[in-house]
């Protein structure tokens, strides 16, 4: 059987020589101390194959060496290779070596670890090699699930900034992993969860976001009212009081006289409470009553669905 890891361009004669072996993943790695020139990775880059490959991912992996070694093994996972003569490629830079590999059996967000040992080659006796480097690990994932593991680690930040900074959450409500202002925690976290997953933490957030929101908003609110005084029924005054401080209001229109559903801005302005929870809104018969009169019922609510309880006025023919 063939090995779940091969150098492009050994895949052929190295193939024979090598059993299969189960895959295993590393949670993460940090890379190896470079000093003195000792082998150690620098990068290791999934690129997911297209066109139905036996392999469902290559691997580039980066490292870094002394120019002095002229083999070296590779470990991923649980797999230690014989040695191989990648990096020869005059056209890199000791320093800068990089190779692809093949990866036959490892599901879409698995994770893979890699090591490096450099060796240096003996006309007598045994070769001369290192320890192997430090492991540096990378997710298994699509270009896709990628760019959607982004936006969701973008969702989340924001999500958490706006739940410390605006909604002003108690820091015990926001506390843990789910409120990680890193975007780098929520991508790698997203790198391996189902999709289901993700999308519930998405939606906890935003609930337990909003559930702050509107305590916050609370402060000294009363009972929410709202009254309209009438000019000649061309010109109406709507009062609201009761509501939150500062939150935005929905004037509701219906009725038989009413053109339009809902105001939400007046004088070019949203139209929001002020800081005892009331407003007074200015609206013209031209814009909310239609053609021949009639009467037009009027409610107001914030944007938590606190209502108030409806008022009339009649809208002039």
């Amino acid at each position: 059987m063939p090995s779940l890891y091969l150098p492009l361009a050994l895949r052929s004669s190295l193939a024979a020589g090598l059993g299969a072996a189960a895959l295993a993943f590393s949670a993460g790695g940090a890379a190896a101390d470079c000093s003195g020139g000792k082998p150690c990775v620098t990068k290791v880059e999934p690129i997911p194959n297209r066109g139905g490959s036996i392999a469902r991912f290559r691997v580039r992996v980066h490292w870094s060496s002394d120019c002095k070694y002229d083999k070296f093994h590779f470990q991923m996972g649980a797999r230690e290779h014989s040695p191989t003569e990648v990096g020869r490629n005059r056209n890199q830079l000791c320093n800068r070596r990089s190779e692809v590999f093949l990866i036959t059996n490892a599901p879409q967000g698995g994770r893979i670890s890699v090591r490096v040992q450099g060796c240096e080659s003996r006309l007598i006796g045994k070769d001369a090699c290192t320890a192997f480097s430090a492991p540096v690990s990378a997710a298994l994932i699509s270009p896709q699930h990628s760019a959607a593991c982004r936006n969701y680690a973008n969702r989340a930040v924001g999500a958490v900034k706006l739940a410390r900074n605006t909604d002003k959450c108690d820091p015990k409500t926001i506390s843990g992993p789910r409120w990680s202002t890193s975007f780098d925690e929520h991508f790698r976290w997203c790198e391996t969860a189902e999709p289901k997953t993700a999308n519930f933490e998405d939606r906890e957030r935003i609930r337990i976001m909003h559930a702050c929101r509107v305590d916050a908003a609370k402060g000294p609110a009363g009972k929410p009212a709202l009254s309209v005084r009438s000019q000649a029924g061309d010109t109406f005054f709507v009062n609201v009081s009761g509501f939150p401080p500062n939150v935005p209001i929905i004037i509701r229109l219906s009725g038989p006289g009413a053109s339009i559903a809902s105001v939400t801005v007046a004088n070019n302005q949203r139209i929001v409470a002020d800081a005892k929870g009331a407003v007074t809104v200015r609206l013209f018969g031209a814009q909310i009553c239609k053609r021949g009169g009639g009467q037009v019922i009027f409610t107001a609510e914030d944007q938590d669905g606190r209502k108030s309880p409806p008022a009339t006025a009649k809208c002039a023919p």
